[in-house]
């Protein structure tokens, strides 16, 4: 996965995996340039972290129990803002 990651960043950089036809297993190059989202708990290998644009995730705060029961109980219409 990392070398995925980090050849994925320039164009032209193949990485190897091996091909199965059958029985038959073979070597190739697979193009792997492009954009990659990738989810995870804890640091990034800094190779993949220098190119990478963080996005912090966090638990919501909880809701008063009220307010979720009213927007479950009421109808799409009810909702609408009015104009």
């Amino acid at each position: 996965m990392r070398a995925i990651l980090n050849a994925g960043n320039r164009q032209g950089t193949p990485v190897l995996r091996v091909k199965l036809e059958g029985r038959r297993r073979e070597v190739d190059e697979f193009d792997v340039y492009g954009p990659k989202a990738v989810a995870g708990i804890g640091k990034l290998p800094d190779t993949v972290a220098d190119r990478s644009i963080p996005i912090r995730m966090r638990q919501p705060r909880p809701l008063d129990d009220g307010a979720v029961r009213v927007l479950r109980l009421s109808s799409p219409t009810q909702l609408r803002e009015p104009g």
